[in-house]
């Protein structure tokens, strides 16, 4: 099933109140999405914060109301821990996992050389 243009505005609103939910903890373990097969479209968040909150609820109701799973993906928010370090190491540990398409990061330091860099990696890893 391919998502039409109007599922891809909801996935985008999703991903723009998402800017506020904390799911999981920068240091719990990162867990492929499922053994159904189903592709992770992640957002990265800056750290834990009620904000992340709304994000959440509608990533959730974008999941349901675009039948993310018929298109093979699944909506995740994984949370960071607060830190730039944080979000460089999920990013590299995100960089081995192959049940990833897209991930979107609220980057907390924009100007971080190591965190653009962590980025190319894993655009070049999924155009292999």
């Amino acid at each position: 099933m391919q998502v039409s243009r109007k599922g891809i505005r909801w996935i985008g609103l999703g991903l723009l109140l998402c800017a506020a939910v904390g799911c999981t903890d920068a240091s719990a373990p990162i867990r492929p999405a499922s053994a159904g097969g189903l592709k992770r479209v992640i957002i990265l968040s800056n750290t834990n914060s009620p904000f992340w909150n709304g994000c959440m609820l509608g990533m959730q109701a974008a999941d349901r109301e675009l039948d993310l799973n018929a298109a093979g993906l699944v909506a995740v928010l994984q949370v960071n821990n607060g830190t730039p370090e944080g979000q460089i190491s999920l990013l590299t540990r995100f960089a081995e996992q192959s049940d990833i398409a897209a991930i979107a990061l609220s980057a907390i330091d924009a100007n971080n050389a190591q965190l653009a860099e962590q980025m190319r990696e894993i655009r070049r890893r999924a155009s292999r």
